[in-house]
Protein backbone atom coordinates (compact mmCIF):
# COMPACT_ATOMS: atom_id res chain seq x y z
CA UNK A 1 0.00 0.00 0.00
CA UNK A 2 1.17 3.57 -1.32
CA UNK A 3 1.21 6.25 1.46
CA UNK A 4 0.71 9.70 0.36
CA UNK A 5 3.15 12.15 0.88
CA UNK A 6 1.29 15.34 2.15
CA UNK A 7 2.73 18.87 1.73
CA UNK A 8 3.78 19.83 4.92
CA UNK A 9 4.96 23.19 3.81
CA UNK A 10 3.44 26.44 6.19
CA UNK A 11 0.43 28.44 4.76
CA UNK A 12 2.01 31.72 3.30
CA UNK A 13 -1.27 33.90 2.13
CA UNK A 14 1.43 36.01 0.83
CA UNK A 15 2.44 33.70 -1.30
CA UNK A 16 -1.02 33.16 -3.01
CA UNK A 17 -0.79 34.50 -6.66
CA UNK A 18 -3.74 37.49 -7.38
CA UNK A 19 -7.18 36.98 -9.02
CA UNK A 20 -6.94 38.08 -12.18
CA UNK A 21 -10.58 38.58 -12.79
CA UNK A 22 -11.27 40.31 -9.41
CA UNK A 23 -8.10 42.66 -10.33
CA UNK A 24 -9.72 43.20 -13.62
CA UNK A 25 -12.76 44.05 -12.29
CA UNK A 26 -11.33 46.37 -9.34
CA UNK A 27 -9.65 48.39 -11.69
CA UNK A 28 -12.62 48.89 -14.49
CA UNK A 29 -14.31 50.22 -11.41
CA UNK A 30 -11.91 52.73 -10.72
CA UNK A 31 -11.96 53.80 -14.02
CA UNK A 32 -15.65 54.14 -14.31
CA UNK A 33 -15.42 56.00 -10.93
CA UNK A 34 -12.77 58.58 -12.37
CA UNK A 35 -14.83 58.95 -15.10
CA UNK A 36 -18.28 60.00 -13.26
CA UNK A 37 -16.15 62.57 -11.77
CA UNK A 38 -13.54 63.77 -14.24
CA UNK A 39 -15.68 63.17 -17.35
CA UNK A 40 -18.51 66.13 -17.01
CA UNK A 41 -15.66 68.98 -15.50
CA UNK A 42 -13.59 68.12 -18.62
CA UNK A 43 -17.01 68.51 -20.98
CA UNK A 44 -17.98 71.94 -18.95
CA UNK A 45 -14.61 73.21 -19.50
CA UNK A 46 -14.76 72.69 -23.36
CA UNK A 47 -17.95 74.04 -23.43
CA UNK A 48 -17.03 77.19 -21.76
CA UNK A 49 -13.72 77.65 -23.93
CA UNK A 50 -15.39 76.48 -26.82
CA UNK A 51 -18.17 78.07 -26.72
CA UNK A 52 -20.55 75.30 -27.62
CA UNK A 53 -24.17 76.58 -26.06
CA UNK A 54 -25.57 80.23 -26.76
CA UNK A 55 -26.29 81.80 -23.42
CA UNK A 56 -27.97 84.91 -24.53
CA UNK A 57 -30.32 82.47 -25.98
CA UNK A 58 -32.38 81.73 -22.78
CA UNK A 59 -32.02 84.88 -21.05
CA UNK A 60 -34.96 87.47 -20.87
CA UNK A 61 -33.04 90.35 -20.61
CA UNK A 62 -29.82 91.83 -22.69
CA UNK A 63 -26.23 90.62 -21.51
CA UNK A 64 -23.75 93.82 -21.59
CA UNK A 65 -21.42 93.27 -24.32
CA UNK A 66 -18.34 94.47 -22.32
CA UNK A 67 -17.50 94.11 -18.69
CA UNK A 68 -18.97 97.02 -16.39
CA UNK A 69 -19.12 97.38 -12.99
CA UNK A 70 -20.73 99.61 -10.35
CA UNK A 71 -17.55 100.99 -9.17
CA UNK A 72 -16.92 102.46 -12.86
CA UNK A 73 -20.27 103.76 -13.00
CA UNK A 74 -18.90 106.31 -10.33
CA UNK A 75 -20.48 104.19 -7.19
CA UNK A 76 -18.28 103.08 -4.65
CA UNK A 77 -20.90 102.19 -1.94
CA UNK A 78 -20.07 98.96 0.30
CA UNK A 79 -23.46 96.28 -0.69
CA UNK A 80 -22.16 93.90 1.49
CA UNK A 81 -21.72 91.33 -1.34
CA UNK A 82 -25.49 91.40 -2.35
CA UNK A 83 -26.77 91.27 -5.66
CA UNK A 84 -28.41 94.34 -6.64
CA UNK A 85 -32.09 94.90 -8.81
CA UNK A 86 -31.60 98.31 -9.74
CA UNK A 87 -34.11 100.24 -11.21
CA UNK A 88 -32.96 103.32 -13.25
CA UNK A 89 -35.96 105.97 -13.11
CA UNK A 90 -36.98 108.35 -16.03
CA UNK A 91 -36.33 111.74 -15.20
CA UNK A 92 -39.93 112.23 -13.86
CA UNK A 93 -41.96 109.78 -12.34
CA UNK A 94 -45.80 109.84 -13.11
CA UNK A 95 -48.38 107.68 -12.49
CA UNK A 96 -46.72 104.41 -14.90
CA UNK A 97 -42.97 105.28 -13.25
CA UNK A 98 -44.62 104.58 -10.18
CA UNK A 99 -46.38 101.28 -11.29
CA UNK A 100 -43.37 100.11 -12.77
CA UNK A 101 -41.63 100.96 -8.82
CA UNK A 102 -44.13 98.75 -7.78
CA UNK A 103 -43.82 95.94 -10.21
CA UNK A 104 -40.10 95.33 -9.73
CA UNK A 105 -40.94 95.46 -6.09
CA UNK A 106 -43.29 92.12 -6.41
CA UNK A 107 -40.21 91.03 -8.39
CA UNK A 108 -38.34 91.19 -5.06
CA UNK A 109 -40.42 89.80 -3.33
CA UNK A 110 -41.31 86.67 -5.27
CA UNK A 111 -37.09 85.79 -5.06
CA UNK A 112 -39.13 84.20 -1.75
CA UNK A 113 -35.87 82.61 -0.21
CA UNK A 114 -33.26 84.45 -2.12
CA UNK A 115 -34.99 87.54 -0.67
CA UNK A 116 -31.56 88.27 1.64
CA UNK A 117 -29.15 87.83 -0.85
CA UNK A 118 -30.53 90.42 -3.02
CA UNK A 119 -30.87 94.61 -2.10
CA UNK A 120 -33.49 96.43 -4.15
CA UNK A 121 -31.95 99.68 -5.50
CA UNK A 122 -33.51 103.07 -7.05
CA UNK A 123 -30.80 104.97 -9.43
CA UNK A 124 -32.40 108.73 -10.12
CA UNK A 125 -31.53 112.14 -10.13
CA UNK A 126 -30.89 114.34 -7.38
CA UNK A 127 -33.93 116.96 -7.84
CA UNK A 128 -36.00 113.74 -7.55
CA UNK A 129 -34.27 111.58 -4.97
CA UNK A 130 -36.15 113.22 -1.97
CA UNK A 131 -39.79 112.96 -3.54
CA UNK A 132 -39.14 109.77 -4.34
CA UNK A 133 -37.88 109.05 -1.28
CA UNK A 134 -42.01 109.65 0.14
CA UNK A 135 -43.10 106.71 -2.67
CA UNK A 136 -41.29 103.67 -2.19
CA UNK A 137 -42.75 100.56 -1.72
CA UNK A 138 -40.39 99.16 0.97
CA UNK A 139 -38.15 100.82 3.41
CA UNK A 140 -35.58 98.13 1.93
CA UNK A 141 -34.91 100.04 -0.86
CA UNK A 142 -31.70 102.07 -1.20
CA UNK A 143 -31.18 105.32 -3.20
CA UNK A 144 -28.64 105.83 -5.17
CA UNK A 145 -28.41 109.38 -7.26
CA UNK A 146 -26.87 109.68 -10.70
CA UNK A 147 -23.46 109.85 -11.15
CA UNK A 148 -22.21 111.55 -14.78
CA UNK A 149 -20.60 108.20 -15.32
CA UNK A 150 -24.37 106.23 -14.65
CA UNK A 151 -26.21 108.65 -16.63
CA UNK A 152 -23.96 108.14 -19.90
CA UNK A 153 -23.41 104.77 -19.55
CA UNK A 154 -26.79 102.93 -18.58
CA UNK A 155 -28.87 105.51 -20.63
CA UNK A 156 -33.22 104.90 -20.37
CA UNK A 157 -35.33 103.63 -17.75
CA UNK A 158 -34.18 100.18 -17.11
CA UNK A 159 -33.77 97.67 -14.61
CA UNK A 160 -30.65 96.29 -14.39
CA UNK A 161 -29.17 93.05 -12.76
CA UNK A 162 -25.94 93.67 -10.43
CA UNK A 163 -24.09 90.58 -9.18
CA UNK A 164 -22.66 90.46 -5.68
CA UNK A 165 -19.10 91.78 -7.08
CA UNK A 166 -20.46 94.30 -8.18
CA UNK A 167 -20.66 93.71 -11.85
CA UNK A 168 -23.58 94.70 -14.14
CA UNK A 169 -24.96 91.02 -15.63
CA UNK A 170 -27.94 91.80 -18.08
CA UNK A 171 -30.26 94.55 -18.36
CA UNK A 172 -34.17 94.93 -19.47
CA UNK A 173 -35.67 97.91 -20.97
CA UNK A 174 -39.22 98.69 -19.54
CA UNK A 175 -42.07 97.91 -21.95
CA UNK A 176 -43.67 100.65 -24.00
CA UNK A 177 -46.78 101.63 -21.84
CA UNK A 178 -48.06 103.58 -25.01
CA UNK A 179 -51.92 102.34 -24.94
CA UNK A 180 -54.44 102.89 -27.95
CA UNK A 181 -58.14 104.33 -26.67
CA UNK A 182 -60.69 106.42 -27.96
CA UNK A 183 -61.10 109.80 -28.91
CA UNK A 184 -63.97 110.75 -27.22
CA UNK A 185 -64.50 113.45 -25.11
CA UNK A 186 -67.60 111.76 -22.97
CA UNK A 187 -67.02 110.68 -19.31
CA UNK A 188 -67.85 107.52 -20.12
CA UNK A 189 -66.27 106.52 -22.89
CA UNK A 190 -63.23 108.61 -20.64
CA UNK A 191 -63.70 106.37 -17.22
CA UNK A 192 -63.49 103.60 -19.24
CA UNK A 193 -60.84 104.12 -21.45
CA UNK A 194 -58.66 104.86 -17.73
CA UNK A 195 -59.84 101.74 -16.59
CA UNK A 196 -58.63 99.64 -19.99
CA UNK A 197 -55.08 101.70 -19.94
CA UNK A 198 -54.53 100.43 -16.12
CA UNK A 199 -55.45 97.14 -16.94
CA UNK A 200 -53.53 97.07 -19.99
CA UNK A 201 -50.66 98.31 -17.98
CA UNK A 202 -50.75 95.88 -14.93
CA UNK A 203 -50.76 93.32 -17.14
CA UNK A 204 -47.81 94.64 -19.33
CA UNK A 205 -45.65 95.25 -15.77
CA UNK A 206 -46.58 91.76 -14.70
CA UNK A 207 -45.22 90.19 -17.76
CA UNK A 208 -42.14 92.49 -17.26
CA UNK A 209 -42.04 91.40 -13.89
CA UNK A 210 -41.72 87.56 -14.96
CA UNK A 211 -39.07 87.69 -17.71
CA UNK A 212 -36.30 89.88 -15.05
CA UNK A 213 -37.95 87.42 -12.09
CA UNK A 214 -36.75 84.18 -14.55
CA UNK A 215 -33.13 86.30 -15.04
CA UNK A 216 -32.66 86.65 -11.90
CA UNK A 217 -33.96 83.38 -9.96
CA UNK A 218 -31.27 81.40 -12.64
CA UNK A 219 -28.49 83.63 -11.71
CA UNK A 220 -28.97 83.36 -7.93
CA UNK A 221 -29.17 79.64 -8.47
CA UNK A 222 -25.92 78.61 -10.30
CA UNK A 223 -24.20 81.76 -8.23
CA UNK A 224 -22.44 80.90 -5.15
CA UNK A 225 -21.52 84.71 -4.33
CA UNK A 226 -23.86 86.79 -2.10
Amino acid sequence: MTSTQLDTKPYDKHNQKPNNEKVTKSRRSFVLLLAVFIVPVVLAKLALELQWFNYGVTNKGQLYDKPLSMAELGFSQDFKQKWLLLYRMPSTCQQTCLATLQSIQNTYTALGREVPRVTPVLLTTEAMADQVAQKLPSAKWQILVDTPESAVKLGNEQVVIVDALGNLVLHHSIPDMVIATSGSNEARDQAHNQVMVEQQRAQKLASFGKLVLADFKKLLKYSRIG
